[in-house]
Order: structure tokens, then sequence, then C-alpha cells
């Protein structure tokens, strides 16, 4: 994958950070959002980093973070606690995001339809709310 600017979907869902946040500099919950949903989150910054891996940025946030399991966009750099992912094809264009050398991935659980639900980093198993596509937003 190239860097650029990604909006990322799990099926027909959107998922970045909630378009309604409190004020503070704590971490910012990434959901699953309904297709349908205004407005649309932030996109995506997917940086490469030469070595396999990228940093996944959104909505000004200099990284994501796992905390308890669960996916935030850290406002402040020391709260990043992985800058790199990686992110592997898993066929019909999605893609797997996966914490490098760790069992820990990017997954839906199971988000009721038309409900936002925080991503969850659990370990893979290969289920449909683990499956990611990425849209490239910054070509014509």
């Amino acid at each position: 994958m190239e860097t650029g600017i990604y909006m990322i979907r799990n099926g027909d869902n959107f998922v970045g950070r909630y378009p309604i946040e409190d004020r503070s500099l704590n971490p910012k919950r990434v959901v699953v959002m309904p297709p349908n949903m205004q407005p649309l989150p932030n996109p995506w910054m997917v940086e490469a980093n030469g070595d396999g891996t990228y940093n996944l940025m959104t909505g000004g946030s200099p990284g994501c973070a796992a905390i308890d399991q669960k996916l935030y966009a850290a406002l402040i750099e020391e709260m990043v606690d992985s800058k790199s992912w990686t992110i592997t094809p898993a066929g019909g264009g999605n893609f797997v995001v996966q914490k490098p050398g760790e069992d820990a991935v990017w997954d839906t659980g199971n988000a009721e339809p038309g409900m936002q639900a925080q991503l969850q980093v659990v370990g893979q198993n290969g289920a449909p709310s683990q499956l990611f596509t990425f849209i490239r937003m910054d070509r014509e």
C-alpha cells in the first residue's frame, strides 16, 4: 500500500473518529459507523515506513493507541503505543490491520447494524469483522 489519504471501511461501514468529541486531549474513540451517517469520519493518513509497516493517523492525531483492547486516536505523541501497524492483504480487496509481532488486529466486534461501536484490538480469527477496505482519496 502506498502512502496517501484513505477512507477505511469494514463492509459498508466507515471507520474513524466519532464526529462529536469532547475538547480534551484524552485519546478519542475509533468507531465503526453506518454508511448513511453524516458527517463522514475524517480520512486516514496512511504513511508507509519502508519496512512493511505503516503509521495510521486520523483527524490530526499522531497515531493510534490500543488501550484495554480498544482502538483510540491518540492526540498526544506520548500516548501512541504503536505508530506502526502492518496492513496485510486478505483477498477480495480487503486487508487485516495488525500490531507488528503480536496477535492483535483491528476488529469491529459484533457491532449492531446502524450503531456506532468502538473498534477492538484482539486476536486474529479471520472473521469478516477483521477485514477492512482502504479507499484512496487523494487521487482522481
